[in-house]
């Protein structure tokens, strides 16, 4: 009876202290995930804490989105809960409202009136969007996609920044080799122009300019074919009055291929000015990566379609980049931004012009190395010319004299890629209806190129700083535990695969020689051919004996697991109790004696 009574006790006491520990730490959010998703990041907080005027943030949500979407129900939450902690950093100025919207109600058609996109389901419709008021300017998500909740701070500090700020800076784009307004109207693949047209004033600039504008805050040069020397001039001496320039070059652009329906040439005419900027490019040579690859139709690991990460993005998207080797010029300093993982390779790009994704995999050169894919240079810049273009000639006052050296506000970022731009290196959906916060991502392409482009401008009145995206970790224990695993197994998979690829196109020549070879010659190139025929059928098994064992492995670590919880566990705090028991009995018998 006594030890029932103090067991009583115990629980009371329990529960009396969790409830104050609440009462007391009410105003606290307790967030235990490993990334923070639940708690605001600083930059996000300064974002709230900056708002002078009076900001309104309105939910528009239906209880029924758990029928539709249980994903979007439990994002709901996360929003209302991200959202309230936006209020509580600045009260004064962020009012936070959320709208029960019933199907077919009065909440219904003010939704819609509004924007906000109806979800149709079965006879019903459910509503999940967002409605941003500030003192002059509305903005609006139309519908808030769980696939894009990685990024949904930063789209709300952009929103901020926007609603908040008088002018907007002004971002400029070239792109004379890949029609990105054709007929004045932007072209589907560039979805991340879309964000740069809410974010900024964002103009298309012709190669044929004699000058750079100061006013474009941040020019974007998207794969430098052969442009007019005039151009080429007018870019340097942008840098030379303290401009920031972003250039795409690229050994093989795939969406140039795309809209031309030939394969592109490489040539560029910039490379003198990149080289007087301490950059070294070879538009001959593209980069890839075994490890990392995605796999293709037919089951091809595609070394040239890879994934990569920087300090702050997780899965960076690259189609058949170039590589950049820093040579340090006197005054200027070099930051990498990007890199190829460590066991990465090349191929010759003119070897991929009309070659197939299976023969170019074959030809892939595993050189276990690391290369640059994307570098900022800042510092001191020298003019690649000795003299102004028009220096002598009526034209000298029609644009701003010649400058030989910039000033240290001068940046420039180059990435290896003019495909990293577009949708299919990062979009995994697009909605026509929510243009921006409809697109899904499976890549961080397009918030790093955002990201660049903010830190490059650094204007006080509208600065957009991106904070680093909270990646879910949505892995179940068994993807867990046969992580390690895999990656265990992949440098021995890579190997293979580099073997087996390597005797396929040694087949591939046998083959061709047999057949134009004259009858004496067949019988040679007959043995030589099933031996390699062998060969691959090897390399081929021992490859599903390498998934195989994978698989084994991981049942084997997962059955241990289970042995662990279900005997060793138990055991381990049976004895825990059992010392603890015979501790109180001898304390017990102590004040007894």
């Amino acid at each position: 009876m006594k030890k029932i009574v103090i067991g009583l006790i115990a629980f009371v006491v329990w529960v009396i202290t969790n409830l104050s520990i609440g009462w007391i730490l009410g105003a606290f959010n307790f967030d235990t995930t490993s990334s923070g998703q639940y708690t605001l990041n600083n930059i996000s907080v300064e974002a709230a804490k900056k708002i002078n005027k009076p900001i309104k943030f309105k939910l528009y949500v239906s209880d029924n989105l758990s029928s539709y979407n249980l994903d979007a129900f439990n994002y709901a939450d996360y929003v209302s809960s991200i959202l309230g902690q936006y209020q509580k950093q600045n009260p004064q100025n962020i009012i936070f409202e959320i709208i029960n919207v019933k199907p077919y109600s009065a909440e219904a058609k003010i939704a819609e009136t509004v924007g906000i996109k109806s979800i149709a389901y079965n006879d019903e419709y459910a509503y999940f969007g967002l409605e941003i008021n500030g003192e002059n300017k509305t903005r609006l998500i139309p519908e808030l996609v769980v696939g894009r909740r990685t990024y949904f701070e930063n789209d709300i500090n952009r929103i901020i920044a926007d609603l908040i700020s008088e002018n907007k800076p002004t971002v400029g784009i070239v792109s004379s080799d890949i029609p990105l307004f054709a007929g004045g109207t932007k072209q589907k693949v560039w979805s991340v122009t879309d964000e740069m047209m809410l974010d900024y004033k964002f103009v298309n600039i012709s190669d044929r300019v004699a000058y750079i504008p100061t006013e474009v805050k941040v020019l974007i040069v998207l794969n430098p074919t052969n442009y007019p020397e005039l151009f080429i001039y007018a870019l340097d001496q942008y840098i030379m009055r303290g401009g920031k320039l972003i250039v795409f070059v690229d050994p093989y652009s795939e969406i140039s291929h795309y809209y031309k329906g030939f394969p592109p040439t490489s040539k560029t005419n910039i490379e003198n000015l990149i080289r007087s900027w301490g950059i070294g490019y070879d538009n001959n040579i593209a980069i890839g990566n075994l490890g990392q690859s995605l796999k293709i139709s037919g089951g091809i690991d595609y070394p040239l379609w890879f994934f990569t990460e920087s300090e702050k993005y997780k899965r960076l998207h690259f189609r058949s980049p170039g590589h950049l080797d820093i040579i340090p010029r006197e005054d200027l300093s070099y930051e990498i931004l990007v890199s190829s993982p460590k066991d990465s390779g090349i191929i010759n790009s003119n070897k991929m012009r009309y070659a197939t994704k299976k023969t170019i995999a074959e030809h892939f050169e595993n050189k276990k190395q690391i290369y640059n894919l994307a570098v900022k240079i800042s510092g001191t810049f020298i003019s690649n010319y000795d003299k102004g273009f028009f220096d002598g000639t009526k034209h000298e006052k029609d644009i701003p004299p010649y400058e030989a050296i910039s000033d240290d506000s001068a940046e420039v970022v180059i990435i290896a890629d003019s495909d990293f731009m577009s949708d299919d290196a990062w979009a995994l959906s697009q909605d026509k209806n929510n243009l921006v916060y409809g697109t899904e991502p499976y890549a961080d392409n397009g918030e790093f190129i955002l990201s660049v482009i903010n830190e490059l401008i650094n204007d006080e009145n509208y600065h957009i700083k991106n904070s680093q995206p909270k990646y879910i970790d949505i892995m179940d224990i068994t993807t867990k535990i046969s992580k390690p695993i895999i990656e265990d197994f992949e440098v021995r998979r890579n190997k293979l695969t580099e073997s087996y690829n390597r005797a396929q196109k040694q087949l591939d020549e046998a083959k061709f020689s047999m057949m134009t070879a004259d009858a004496g010659a067949k019988i040679k190139y007959r043995q030589q051919v099933e031996k390699l025929q062998a060969e691959a059928q090897q390399y081929a098994l021992e490859l599903d004996k390498i998934n195989a064992q994978i698989g084994y492995q991981t049942e084997k670590t997962i059955n241990k697991l289970m042995i662990s919880n279900l005997l060793y566990y138990p055991l381990i705090m049976l004895i825990i109790i059992g010392v603890l028991c015979w501790f109180v009995r001898n304390q017990n018998l102590k004040r007894i004696k």
